[in-house]
């Protein structure tokens, strides 16, 4: 179930059809998703054994944005045990990889073979008590690697920016929506960069009863300004541009959790893709799929 609406900053053209590829993609718990240039993504895996991150090549129509094939090629790691990996970014200005993770609720900096550079993002205190698997989640880059934002996932959620040096710029609380009566989990799964100002934020609400048929998880993106108000922390307006509903029932298996979100390619007519991965619980006892899907917008 799909609804969109249209704003002067952004607009949503079309949201595809999510899709899995069994073949050529392995079950997993991936959570995120870095555009690399060209049909290759970098791709974390919050089970891995390792920490690091795959390599993946998606091949889209140039036109339509629909994902036509994905594939996952090699794994990039270092010696590092798994971290809970959440977020990944590419951060084209330094040629590095960002990846935050819940265990130890760090964003570590990597090159762009999976080895760690001894670096990382000097985090707020916003950030040094967040509850168990329930931290730092979301991160991405602008596409000209001049911000750098990161979010933690449940509410009280904050939003922080750093520059191109990864040095911190703000600081800005971001409402989560109320939680339905039946919801089990409400919370900021991923974010975009757009401007240094602006981002797409993807919110999902899972429900889930006891015996898991009626299951079902809402997803919607916020175009969000970032609002500087002087004040140690600052506010954001959001406005809802798409959202989308994915069920677990007795005629339908579509349930998806995503996770990972980033800019793609640009198409024909200058649109914007945009990228969505879905987190499976390693293809959870045969029921659920590791689904990818595209959101193309004009802006």
């Amino acid at each position: 179930m799909y609804h969109q609406q249209a704003m002067s900053q952004i607009r949503i053209h079309s949201i595809g059809r999510q899709r899995s590829f069994p073949h050529t993609v392995p079950h997993a718990n991936y959570s995120g998703i870095a555009y690399l240039g060209g049909q290759r993504y970098a791709v974390v895996d919050d089970k891995s054994p390792k920490d690091g991150f795959y390599i993946f090549e998606i091949k889209m129509d140039s036109i339509t944005g629909r994902i036509e094939n994905v594939e996952r090629k090699e794994f990039r790691g270092n010696t590092f045990g798994n971290r809970d990996s959440e977020g990944i970014a590419y951060h084209k200005a330094s040629n590095s990889i960002l990846i935050s993770g819940e265990a130890d609720n760090q964003v570590l900096i990597y090159d762009t073979l999976g080895n760690y550079s001894e670096r990382r993002l000097e985090l707020p205190q916003v950030y040094r008590q967040l509850p168990n698997n329930l931290g730092l989640e979301a991160l991405s880059c602008t596409p000209d690697g001049q911000t750098i934002f990161v979010a933690n996932e449940s509410s009280p959620c904050y939003i922080t920016t750093f520059d191109q040096c990864f040095k911190k710029k703000g600081i800005y609380r971001f409402e989560i929506d109320n939680k339905q009566s039946n919801s089990c989990l409400i919370g900021i799964s991923e974010i975009c960069g757009l401007s240094d100002t602006t981002c797409l934020v993807l919110q999902r609400e899972i429900c889930i009863p006891k015996l898991k048929i009626g299951s079902h998880a809402d997803c919607k993106i916020y175009y969000t300004k970032l609002i500087n108000t002087g004040d140690t922390i600052g506010y954001t307006q959001k406005t809802l541009i798409a959202g989308w509903t994915t069920r677990l029932n007795l005629t339908k298996r579509s349930f998806a959790n995503y996770e990972g979100m980033c800019l793609g390619p640009r198409l024909s007519g200058n649109r914007q893709s945009i990228i969505l991965v879905s987190d499976s619980q390693a293809g959870y006892k045969g029921m659920l799929k590791d689904y990818f899907n595209s959101i193309v917008v004009e802006e």
